[in-house]
């Protein structure tokens, strides 16, 4: 009986931390969700499409997720701005694949300490760090 009360408990925190993450504008999901969202931004958009349309697809999905999986709507425009960097920073293979995105990101560290700005800074670092390793790559390989 007690283990049903603890277990009963547990849920009521887990229930709250959702509720909260839907009512901040921060899409509660798992990596299996994550990874579906990553794989259709990189198969249905082509490498040269804008980050505002990556992001708004990013968006839609996740929205369509939460309704799908907790019944509470969360509109595009209410998912916190910070939300897509983040995104981005736990599958880094996106801003690879989509290489425009950050290519013009300065590789000095921002000045400012907003977390959006060093968020853009680390995701232009993963994506010259990728563009430089296949430029020597691809410069090794000729004779």
């Amino acid at each position: 009986m007690i283990s049903n009360e603890s277990d009963n408990t547990s849920l009521t925190l887990s229930l709250s931390k959702v509720n909260e993450s839907i009512r901040l504008g921060i899409p509660p999901l798992t990596r299996t969700e994550e990874k579906s969202i990553a794989n259709e931004l990189i198969l249905q958009l082509p490498a040269d499409a804008s980050f505002s349309i990556g992001e708004q697809l990013a968006r839609r999905r996740a929205s369509e997720i939460i309704s799908d999986n907790y019944a509470q709507q969360i509109p595009t425009i209410s998912i916190h701005s910070e939300w897509f960097y983040d995104f981005l920073l736990r599958n880094p293979r996106i801003p690879i694949h989509f290489q425009t995105w950050f290519a013009s990101i300065k590789s000095t560290m921002p000045s400012t300490d907003q977390l959006i700005d060093i968020k853009t800074w680390e995701l232009g670092l993963i994506t010259r760090s990728v563009v430089a390793s296949s430029s020597v790559s691809t410069g090794s390989s000729s004779p």
